[in-house]
């Protein structure tokens, strides 16, 4: 004992205790080795019930870790559907007695990514005579259906959900409560909000009402809502529980938040600029409110980014222990180029919300959109007028203002975020023949491919980073599909040397397809065509004047998959 007293001083005691614990636990890529070959000596049907707890990551990586792991994943429609839906961007629908079961959900869903893919519609609908089409949520629409007899008494607000046979929605309609004002819908909720008649209180004083949308109904959920002062122009917007509401009065926007189950209404969102001027204002997330500021001449300058809540403590109110009563807001800078240009023109995708009542057997990522601003008349392209589209992610500042937090209000310059968060792409003069539409991560343009054989074209983008990367795989391996490309990015030669940081990389798909053969190409040719796109396919508006000169539409076609 003395002999081992004397041998080991502290020192060497302390390096045989990290010896021996070192001996014990091993390095880490012992230590991963031998978890891997204790799940390999796992029988094959534990090891599935545990996959299924993994997200698709986990799954993608497993089967890459051995053969066993791989042929358990091959030999389950279920982990096989998982990874399916993460790849085409898709969420599960309800399940029940009713529906399909998973393998026939795997083989619908397929489909359905390939459709959309290459544009190969599975049914058109005719849809009834309308006047004008007011809003798209999802696959449903509002629209006006004119008054055909004086027995009719007032042309009517109609929803209607158009039909998706891989999906699984069922076509309804439903005659919607209130006039032709603006409508909001929130699929998800069953909820519609509209502008009331006239209260009687003053003149041009309305109220806002929260009807039911299946039953007409006051809304179930709902408490007393605010008044709208008098207007010109009145635009409501819903996310979850708050509705946006913006009001032209004395020639200028007015915007407020105000929470429909509570009916607590906000001022105006935190971290408002007072002296700066918007064109609009739209819900980014729970918390936050993309602007689009205005400069001297009415123009989009730059976006704005606001927090309108406390996210962390779900707080409704719009108080601040900022100076002022405002908050932090991000001001995101465009391309030099667009400060040159005639006009800049802002659209974002509706948000997709989907509930409990939601039938369909998968289902869009509500939190998946597209803004898209097309430039017109940029003075660098030279004499002719030219037309540039930016193509940005709304998740592009979500990422921003999440990895980059702030005490202050800041200004971010294009080439910080522009660069890697967007796509900036010019269209040849005269190509384009209307403005583009959106739908999730889709954008869709009509266009007249004049370079070539002249023919009119509908061209469908997609900038969702899971599809355009199975796109990239399938071309690599060579089963890439006939008339789609994937674009890695554009660099504008001509307005390069005048904007600095215009270069972009983020990649899309783009697929073309001719116009239907029922529609003619000349109505696209003098601005008589429509084309919007809704969660399942693709609806075409022929507009034309009534005897009194009013714009209405004539036809409309809905190509759906």
């Amino acid at each position: 004992m003395e002999g081992w007293e004397k041998e080991d001083s502290s020192a060497a005691l302390d390096t045989k205790v990290k010896n021996a614990a070192a001996s014990e636990s091993g390095s880490p890529r012992t230590r991963e080795r031998r978890e891997i070959s204790l799940l390999r000596n796992l029988p094959d049907d534990v090891l599935l019930e545990i996959m299924k707890n993994l997200d698709y990551r986990s799954l993608v990586h497993c089967q890459k870790t051995c053969h066993q792991m791989r042929m358990v994943v091959a030999g389950s429609v279920s982990l096989q559907y998982t990874i399916e839906l993460a790849a085409c961007g898709m969420l599960d629908g309800p399940r029940d007695s009713k529906t399909l079961d998973v393998t026939e959900r795997l083989r619908r869903l397929r489909l359905y990514d390939a459709a959309w893919r290459r544009l190969d519609f599975t049914e058109r609908n005719f849809l009834p005579h309308l006047v004008g089409c007011m809003a798209l949520s999802g696959p449903s629409l509002v629209f006006f259906r004119p008054q055909k007899s004086p027995s009719d008494g007032a042309a009517k607000t109609v929803f209607q959900q158009i039909p998706s046979r891989l999906r699984g929605v069922e076509e309804r309609h439903i005659q919607l409560a209130g006039g032709n004002g603006p409508h909001a819908l929130d699929y998800s909720q069953d909820l519609n909000v509209f502008l009331g008649p006239p209260t009687g209180l003053s003149n041009g004083v309305h109220q806002y009402q929260l009807r039911s949308l299946s039953t007409g109904h006051t809304h179930p959920l709902s408490t007393s809502s605010p008044f709208a002062p008098p207007a010109a122009r009145f635009l409501v917007e819903i996310h979850t529980d708050f509705v946006l509401e913006a009001v032209l009065a004395t020639l200028r926007w007015e915007y407020f938040v105000w929470n429909w189950k509570t009916g607590l209404v906000e001022t105006s969102p935190a971290g408002w600029p007072r002296r700066v001027a918007f064109q609009s204002f739209h819900f980014l997330d729970n918390t936050h409110i993309l602007a689009f500021e205005s400069n001297s001449d009415n123009q989009l300058a730059c976006l704005h980014v606001f927090t309108f809540r406390d996210g962390e403590s779900g707080s409704d109110t719009a108080t601040s222990s900022n100076v002022g009563g405002e908050r932090p807001s991000y001001r995101f800078l465009l391309p030099d180029f667009a400060h040159t240009c005639r006009s800049l023109l802002p659209v974002i995708a509706p948000r997709c919300a989907h509930g409990a009542s939601d039938t369909a057997y998968f289902l869009s990522d509500p939190d998946d959109r597209l803004l898209s601003i097309t430039a017109k008349g940029v003075s660098t392209l030279g004499s002719a007028e030219g037309k540039v589209s930016i193509d940005i992610p709304l998740s592009t500042f979500l990422s921003y203002i999440t990895e980059q937090p702030i005490e202050h209000s800041i200004t971010v310059p294009w080439k910080e975020w522009g660069p890697f968060g967007s796509r900036v792409a010019q269209t040849p003069v005269g190509d384009l023949l209307g403005g583009a539409t959106l739908s999730g991560m889709r954008s869709v343009t009509v266009r007249n491919r004049r370079e070539s054989d002249g023919a009119v074209v509908v061209t469908v983008l997609d900038y969702h980073p899971r599809r355009v990367a199975r796109a990239l795989t399938l071309q690599r391996d060579g089963h890439g599909d006939s008339g789609v490309t994937v674009l890695r990015g554009d660099e504008l030669e001509d307005i390069c040397a005048q904007s600095e940081g215009l270069r972009t990389t983020l990649p899309c798909i783009l697929t073309e397809i001719p116009l239907p053969e029922e529609i003619p190409n000349s109505l696209a040719e003098t601005r008589s065509l429509e084309v919007r796109l809704y969660e399942d396919g693709i609806l075409f508006l022929e507009y034309g004047r009534d005897s009194e000169l009013v714009r209405m539409i004539r036809k409309a076609w809905a190509y759906s998959f």
